[in-house]
């Protein structure tokens, strides 16, 4: 399992991106760029 630093600058949104019904991970960054993980797992299985 990865780990990663948000701080108060950061705008983490869990949505469904993909149209697979599992949530994926963007975090608005404070330079204006997004960065996104997709969940490559399951719902109940979630992985990045």
């Amino acid at each position: 399992m990865a780990l990663m630093w948000v701080s108060f600058r950061h705008q983490p949104w869990l949505i469904i991106l993909t149209g697979d019904g599992d949530l994926d991970l963007v975090v608005g960054e404070s330079d204006g760029t997004l960065k996104y993980y997709q969940n490559t797992g399951t719902t109940s299985n979630p992985s990045a």
